[in-house]
């Protein structure tokens, strides 16, 4: 599960790279068209934002619960790669 988190804040983080590197490369467009991008730019802006803070959240949690487990002396449950693959 933390591989899971790991791999989709890394997919979020080129998502982001590849939107800044495609609204630097467009050309100028008119008012209502910045407008109205802004508006969808800071859209999908609150929605990454989102999301990250909801993965970061996840991976917190469970780096804690395995880090529980360690103190308590508790082997940590193995991943099962066919199980990642149903999800």
């Amino acid at each position: 599960m933390i591989r899971r988190l790991k791999q989709g804040h890394a997919e979020l983080k080129d998502h982001i790279n590849e939107v800044a590197f495609t609204i630097g490369t467009l050309p100028t467009p008119s008012t209502d068209e910045q407008n109205q991008g802004q508006a969808k730019l800071e859209k999908a802006s609150r929605s990454a934002s989102l999301r990250w803070r909801r993965e970061c959240r996840d991976l917190s949690t469970l780096e804690a619960m395995l880090e529980e487990r360690k103190v308590a002396g508790e082997q940590a449950p193995m991943e099962n790669p066919a199980e990642e693959d149903q999800r």
